[in-house]
C-alpha cells in the first residue's frame, strides 16, 4: 500500500498542473502567440467629448517583430483643427488606455481564469468577477465586472468583455458616481488571423 502512495501524490500534482495550464487566460496589450494578425475598429465615447473611431492593425513581421498601424477618426469643429488635433487627437478627446483598461490592473487580469463564476481580489483595490459570456462584433468573449467597496457596499466600476486572443477588451465601460457611464469602447469590426 505504501508503494502506491507516492504514485497517487505525483498523479494528483500532475493533474493540478495540467488543469491550471488548461485554463484560458487573457494577456492584455500582448499579441496572442496563435495570432498572426489582428485588426480592430472601435467606437469610443467619453462623457465630455464627441465619439471617436479608433482602429488598430497589428501584424507579425518576422522573428520577434510586429508592424503596428493606429488610426483615429473623429468629426470636430473646424476651429479645433490644429497642432493638438493633427498630432494628438486623443488629447483633445480625453481618450487614453484607461478607456479600454487601467494599465495598473494588467497583472491581475492576466491571472484571472476565464470561467463564468471565477472571482479574483485585487488586493484591496477591489475585485473582478467573470459573470457570463457575450458576443461583440462576431466574437464571443467573457463578461468581467470590476467592483470596489464604497460606503460598505460593492459598487460596479467597470465592465469588460474579453476574448483570450484579442489584447484589448471587445467592450469596455467605465462607471462614475451614481452608475453614470464615464467612457465606453465597443468593438465594431474584428479580423483575426
Amino acid at each position: 500500500m505504501n508503494v502506491l502512495r507516492p504514485f497517487w501524490i505525483i498523479a494528483f500534482c500532475v493533474g493540478i498542473v495540467v488543469s491550471t495550464l488548461a485554463q484560458e487566460r487573457w494577456q492584455p496589450f500582448k499579441l496572442h502567440p496563435d495570432v498572426q494578425s489582428l485588426k480592430l475598429i472601435y467606437d469610443v465615447k467619453t462623457r465630455n467629448n464627441a465619439p471617436v473611431q479608433y482602429g488598430i492593425d497589428v501584424r507579425r513581421e518576422g522573428e520577434g517583430m510586429v508592424r503596428l498601424k493606429v488610426e483615429t477618426e473623429a468629426d470636430l469643429p473646424e476651429d479645433q483643427l490644429g497642432v493638438q488635433s493633427l498630432f494628438g487627437l486623443w488629447n483633445i478627446y480625453g481618450i487614453s488606455a484607461m478607456v479600454f483598461l487601467n494599465p495598473g490592473f494588467v497583472v491581475f487580469f492576466s491571472q484571472l481564469d476565464l470561467k463564468v463564476g471565477e472571482k479574483m481580489s485585487f488586493f484591496g483595490a477591489g475585485y473582478a468577477k467573470v459573470t457570463g459570456r457575450k458576443k461583440v462584433a462576431g466574437l464571443e468573449g467573457y463578461v468581467v465586472e470590476f467592483y470596489q467597496q464604497e460606503g460598505g457596499s460593492d459598487v460596479l466600476k467597470s465592465r469588460f468583455v474579453i476574448h483570450p486572443k484579442v489584447f484589448l477588451p471587445l467592450e469596455s465601460t467605465a462607471y462614475g458616481t451614481n452608475g453614470n457611464v464615464e467612457s465606453s469602447a465597443v468593438l465594431k469590426q474584428a479580423e483575426i488571423k
